[in-house]
């Protein structure tokens, strides 16, 4: 709510942003970077309720534990409007048991590991996704294509 108790305009929201910010969005990082208008973890976003109309988050969510993946995706939803879409890219463990450099596919599976937090402790595929997407109460999750061979590129709607 904005001070005179009215509801904000909503807004599209790119979670985990980091130090290329995409354009057209509000960028939420845990790190207070060039670009970044609100600076918070990923799983306490300090938002209303239904503020944000489209939420991109890439190479966010597979940085919090598998335990904690629906927790976030539950965060993520409470601040989505009805009707709302996301848009995730995380690694895709379908792909990368299949890629042929296993020292390439080992970067994509543990993170770049170049700064604290920067560590992946959660992997996906498709059907592992949408699985824990539906729990939450996503709906209409469907495959989005993806030039990257190691990447999974899935949208959802609440």
């Amino acid at each position: 709510m904005g001070e005179s108790g009215e509801r904000m305009e909503e807004i599209r929201l790119e979670i985990g942003a980091g130090d290329n910010p995409r354009s057209g969005y509000i960028h939420l990082d845990s790190r207070k970077l060039p670009g970044i208008e609100i600076v918070a973890n990923a799983d306490k976003i300090p938002l209303d309720n239904e503020l944000c109309k489209e939420i991109y988050a890439a190479n966010i969510l597979e940085h919090f534990s598998w335990r904690k993946t629906e927790d976030v995706l539950k965060e993520w939803f409470r601040i989505l409007s009805k009707g709302g879409r996301i848009e995730l890219y995380v690694p895709d463990f379908d792909n990368l048991r299949q890629m042929e450099n296993i020292e390439k596919a080992l970067w994509f599976i543990y993170g770049d590991q170049d700064y604290d937090d920067n560590y992946h402790k959660a992997g996906f595929t498709f059907d592992s996704l949408k699985s824990k997407m539906l729990n939450v109460g996503f709906e209409n999750i469907k495959r989005l294509h993806c030039i990257d061979n190691w990447a999974l590129h899935i949208e959802g709607y609440k």
